[in-house]
């Protein structure tokens, strides 16, 4: 498999904004998760069409699909009947759109030793789907699972159909070293989610952060990764503006507030514009910024 740089890029819910960022920035596949921020699973055939007809005409492809079903507790059939006819669908909705990849979260449980045996019940039929159709299932981390417990279902389930995105904000707020959940899951590693941020949980530019970006890279360019880069990050609108400042009881805080604000975005200019100190932050620079740093990191 040849390395694939991808993205949702679906903060404005619009898919020719998506498709604006994608040219931009002479990208060739898209991650899709919803369809002009309606939900895939809305999409009739008309809708279908219009979607494979655009991108035929950019000649962008789709990298994989982020089914978006809500992850469901163990002890629920109700809700696990519910998540496998979902899951059955967008496996029939990824096949017209010639896309292998499923990005999928685990279910909900509380231990995984203990209960995996129900673990390997529940997911069985999932696996099963993407196996007769030729997928391949894509864990996306959850808060609260960390690393060990996604290596020890791998190796008890042992199933080429399913693999893990690698995001290293999700292992920092679990409070794990990336290094050490990259070490643990890297033969299972079908995708990498290129973000960072700092403790505060604020996004930040790549290798600014505190998920140890750097070394990652180092560690993924050593072992050659080869499979999909989610260039999205985390960045908002609202982190690059701050409210005017209400009167009253709270207008100290509110000014403590402003000033760590504008100290964050004071910052990230510097980094983004080192030759033009007064010039406005932008969300499409910052994603364009990022991209570029993908390039060289995986030229």
């Amino acid at each position: 498999m040849k390395l694939i740089m991808t993205g949702f890029f679906d903060e404005k819910k619009s898919l020719v904004d998506t498709i604006e960022i994608l040219k931009r920035n002479q990208l060739t596949a898209i991650a899709l998760r919803t369809y002009d921020g309606r939900p895939l699973i809305e999409m009739n055939d008309q809708d279908i069409h219009d979607l494979q007809l655009k991108l035929k005409q950019e000649k962008i492809e789709i990298s994989m699909i982020d089914t978006m079903i809500e992850p469901f507790p163990i002890e629920s059939r109700k809700k696990h009947a519910e998540a496998l006819d979902q899951f059955k669908y967008m496996v029939k909705f990824s096949t017209k759109l010639k896309v292998d990849y499923l990005l999928f979260e685990l279910p909900i449980f509380h231990d995984c030793i203990k209960e995996i045996k129900v673990i390997e019940k529940i997911l069985e039929p999932f696996i099963e789907q993407a196996l007769i159709n030729r997928k391949t299932i894509i864990i996306k981390p959850s808060l609260n699972y960390k690393s060990n417990v996604y290596a020890y279902i791998f190796k008890k389930l042992k199933t080429e159909a399913l693999k893990i995105a690698f995001d290293p904000v999700m292992m920092m707020r679990n409070g794990e070293s990336s290094t050490t959940s990259y070490r643990l899951l890297k033969k299972y590693m079908l995708a990498f989610f290129a973000k960072d941020q700092d403790l505060n949980g604020q996004p930040q530019l790549l290798g600014y952060g505190k998920t140890d970006m750097l070394n990652l890279f180092k560690r993924l360019i050593r072992d050659r990764f080869d499979g999909i880069v989610v260039a999205d990050h985390d960045f908002k609108e609202n982190h690059l503006v701050f409210e005017p400042e209400k009167l009253g009881f709270f207008k100290r805080i509110l000014g403590k507030e402003k000033k760590r604000k504008e100290l964050y975005i004071q910052t990230l200019q510097k980094r983004l514009y080192p030759n033009e100190p007064d010039k406005k932050i932008n969300i499409e620079d910052i994603t364009d910024n990022q991209i570029k740093v993908l390039r060289v990191v995986f030229k």
